[in-house]
């Protein structure tokens, strides 16, 4: 669903921080890794929710809430949660059944302790005309309950590819403990969109025998779309986090979690068959009601067994999940031919729709690990994991289908003190994961393959030099292939490879000058009878052969208060239809920004701004094999955040 990608982008942007920490965040100095990191309305790093090694987390299902398992079908607003951090490489040493395409970990926003009530604010305008507010508090309600609450409202007059919509989102937080050794946290929260135009999408056309293949012609970025298409919606999220110590070495966590997302309208855009000059056969495909519902959680068992020099801990856990998902059921409407990047409106057609189909998974884990710590020689941790999957499917006018698999999954990390401040670290994890839904372009749109068994390896170095941390590996990860092919139907082309390496910097290198920096190199390739037929060729469509990033933050010693930091961010070229012919190049962007911090009385207030694209650099993004999009324009922001 369209709306879900455009749920996800505003939920970032209507984020916030922790309470009473807000004027004090920043993404350089508070990173452990370039790997991903999201602190209040900044992320930077590598890798992101949506691209991790080339793939994507979220579409795997490798979404966990401080570490337990959670389903996620609609994102949360981010007035719950105080962050997120991508688990892969060093990041994923250590943690509890891992996944093969790394981890998004969210973090709750913490209510805190003492006996006052509290209150933040911050007010955020532009890029795109944009206008926010956001305001946070906590307040006692007893010695052990305190509860907190969140609110933000976001108007873009002139989103990213110049459209605009209204976003809100609202989260209330509760802390209880009712014992010493008991804590319960409950928390509900719903992120909206409303009159979200649809973002054009464009398809080029097939050059023919003997002919070149071509990128379209590049157009000024703005909204050139219809102003009826439009996509309106809500995701909610709601659970409760507990934590008991059942012993003094025996702890109880659990976490049951609901997660919905619902699309009251959406629209896709699609330019299709566009030529050299620009012009296109012009369709908007608009969908009925649709609907995604998880319930899902964990419970987990740990016993520490704890020495003079060591630590043993041993694992168990239960996982699940029950899925429904209602989609499809949309219509077409051929509008006049066009040329892309020019506004012609047009009015708006009837649509038919038709039933919907329907599909139901339901799985359950049955985990078991164990983990070894010294201080002096490193860690082990190992994981088994039988996963009963099952998953059914109703489509109108065809037999219902039923799919299911039982595997067993290993996992296991080690990691080794060679010497004072150097580490080696290797590990093997399998997985079964999701592969994603058909994208809009797709004649089979929205419709799920199942879970496909993954698997990845991994090794590399931990080094301590100075103020710097510095962390290199290598990675090879392993999963089936799913793109369009020649008829554009999305489905299982071949085993595709990912196999690269991966290195980050951070760490103060001068008095106020922190560095975050990363790069990775990778190697992506398709086996299988689509490729040795000549019907793909052997490099997947998207993925960027190189990756690098680097950001400094330096406080300037002669004004107390205020920073400046700069951003460069690279994308190597990349494959851009599923026979290879075509591939979009390398591009580079550069971010520059400042904040200054500063108290009115004894209230704490930050001030920020950032100029995003410095250069306008213009770039065609991959929305598909032969699908594209933009890239954003330069664009200002400005932000501004009160502790009260």
């Amino acid at each position: 669903m369209k709306l879900g990608s455009s749920m996800a982008f505003a939920a970032l942007l209507t984020s916030g921080p922790a309470l009473a920490q807000r004027t004090d965040d920043n993404a350089v100095t508070q990173a452990d890794d370039a790997f991903g990191n999201v602190v209040g309305n900044e992320r930077l790093g590598l890798y992101s929710e949506n691209e991790v090694r080339g793939f994507s987390p979220v579409a795997a299902g490798n979404v966990r809430i401080e570490g337990l398992y959670f389903d996620m079908q609609g994102f949360p607003t981010l007035r719950l949660l105080e962050g997120s951090t991508i688990r892969v490489g060093i990041a994923a040493q250590g943690y509890r059944f891992p996944a093969p395409t790394g981890i998004v970990d969210f973090t709750l926003r913490p209510v805190g302790e003492g006996d006052e009530a509290l209150l933040s604010t911050a007010a955020f305008a532009g890029p795109f005309g944009t206008r926010a507010i956001e305001l946070d508090a906590q307040l006692p309600v007893a010695d052990n309950l305190r509860i907190a609450a969140g609110v933000a409202v976001r108007h873009d007059e002139s989103f990213q590819d110049g459209d605009d919509a209204d976003f809100s989102g609202i989260a209330f937080l509760a802390r209880w403990r009712p014992a010493a050794n008991v804590e319960l946290r409950p928390f509900w929260g719903r992120f909206n969109i409303s009159d979200d135009n649809a973002t054009p999408i464009v398809v080029v056309a097939d050059p023919g025998p003997g002919q070149l293949p071509f990128l379209p012609p590049r157009i000024r970025r703005s909204f050139y779309g219809q102003e009826w298409a439009t996509s309106s919606g809500y995701t909610e999220t709601f659970g409760l986090l507990s934590r008991a110590a059942l012993a003094p070495d025996l702890e109880m966590r659990a976490g049951i979690f609901r997660s919905r997302q619902v699309s009251n309208t959406d629209h896709f855009d699609l330019y299709l068959d566009t030529d050299r000059e620009g012009r296109a056969q012009h369709l908007i495909i608009a969908d009925p009601p649709q609907s995604a519902a998880s319930s899902s959680g964990e419970l987990r068992f740990v016993r520490t067994i704890t020495g003079s020099r060591y630590r043993h801990s041993l694992i168990a856990a239960l996982q699940g999940r029950s899925v429904r998902r209602l989609y499809g059921g949309s219509d077409a409407a051929i509008l006049p031919d066009t040329r892309i990047g020019v506004l012609e409106p047009q009015p708006e057609p009837d649509f038919d729709f038709s039933e919907r189909s329907t599909d139901r998974v339901t799985q359950w884990t049955a985990a078991l690990g164990y983990e070894f710590a010294s201080r002096n020689l490193g860690t082990l941790s190992l994981g088994l994991r039988r996963t009963d999957y099952r998953k059914e499917v109703i489509a109108p006018g065809a037999p219902r289908t039923l799919v299911s698999d039982r595997p067993w999954l290993l996992n296991g990390a080690l990691a080794v003190n060679l010497f004072s401040g150097v580490a080696a670290y290797a590990s093997y994890t399998e997985g079964l994961e999701e592969s994603g839904a058909a994208p809009p372009e797709a004649v089979n749109r929205n419709e799920a393959p199942p879970a496909l068994r993954t698997r990845q390896a991994e090794a590399g170095l931990r080094v301590a030099l100075g103020p710097l941390r510095i962390v290199g590996g290598l990675f090879d990860v392993r999963k089936p292939y799913f793109n369009l092919d020649q008829n554009r139907n999305f489905t299982r082309l071949g085993q595709v490879r990912h196999r690269g390496l991966e290195l980050s910097i951070t760490g103060e290198i001068a008095p106020g000058l922190n560095l975050l920096a990363g790069a990775v190199l990778l190697d992506a390739r398709v086996s299988g009878v689509a490729v040795d037929t000549g019907l793909i060729g052997d490099r997947p469509v998207g993925v960027a052969r190189t990756r690098m990033q680097a950001n400094v933050d330096y406080r300037l010693p002669f004004a107390p208060g205020l920073s400046v930091d700069l951003n460069l961010s690279h994308f190597g070229s990349r494959t851009a239809s599923a026979d290879n012919r075509l591939s979009i190049p390398s591009v580079t962007t550069v971010n520059i920004g400042a904040r200054y911090r500063f108290r009115v009385g004894q209230t704490p207030v930050t001030a920020r701004i950032q100029v995003s694209n410095l250069f306008n650099t213009f770039s065609w993004t991959i929305a598909g094999s032969g699908a594209f999009g933009t890239n954003a324009p330069r664009r200002v922001g400005t932000y501004l955040a009160v502790d009260f």
